[in-house]
């Protein structure tokens, strides 16, 4: 139970951990690379399926 909550506050590598990144300073960068990425993912999902939503609500609105 202990070790639970340990690894609240810390990073995976031991050391102190920044509470906003849920990791520490050093490897911080990983989550917002993660971040980004999520992000171009989304947009570039929607960019293709805004296409054929409009196409299909063409089709059912007719």
């Amino acid at each position: 139970m202990m070790e639970q909550r340990a690894n609240l506050y810390t990073c995976w590598c031991g050391k102190p951990r920044n509470l906003e990144l849920h990791f520490c300073k050093e490897h911080g960068f990983l989550e917002d690379k993660l971040k980004q990425a999520r992000a171009e993912v989304m947009a570039s999902v929607k960019a293709v399926l805004a296409p054929l939503l409009d196409r299909l609500q063409q089709l059912l609105g007719d």
